[in-house]
């Protein structure tokens, strides 16, 4: 399997954890050190990926969400996937996501997001 089919592998299990309201369809491409961060009211706030576990575990399960690839970029042991959610719990984001390859495939190392609103 190629890193690109690995990391879209990765970002699938990311959506259906969304799909289902399950983190831990994801915990496996997810490092333990990952972090999440977004904007909001002009300030960073954000931390640990424990948060996006407990937002994916706290909602409703999303089985309609789309997502549309808008790149993704690997270069040797990084990457990085932008990604457009619309209806991931009702909501609309745009997500960017940097994967590293370990012994043990991609994970997952850190989330920042745009939350549209209107």
């Amino acid at each position: 399997m190629t890193d690109e089919q690995q990391i879209l592998e990765a970002l699938e299990l990311y959506l259906e954890s969304g799909r289902q309201a399950k983190s831990e369809i994801m915990k496996p491409m997810t490092h333990k050190d990952a972090t999440m961060y977004w904007a909001q009211d002009g300030e960073i706030v954000g931390g640990g990926i424990q948060e996006l576990f407990d937002r994916i575990d706290g909602r409703e399960p999303s089985p309609d969400v789309k997502h549309e690839i808008h790149a993704l970029d690997i270069s040797h042991t990084t990457a990085t996937v932008r990604v457009e959610l619309d209806n991931w719990g009702g909501k609309k984001f745009s997500d960017q996501l940097s994967f590293i390859k370990t012994r043990d495939g991609w994970k997952l190392m850190h989330k920042i997001f745009y939350h549209h609103t209107g």
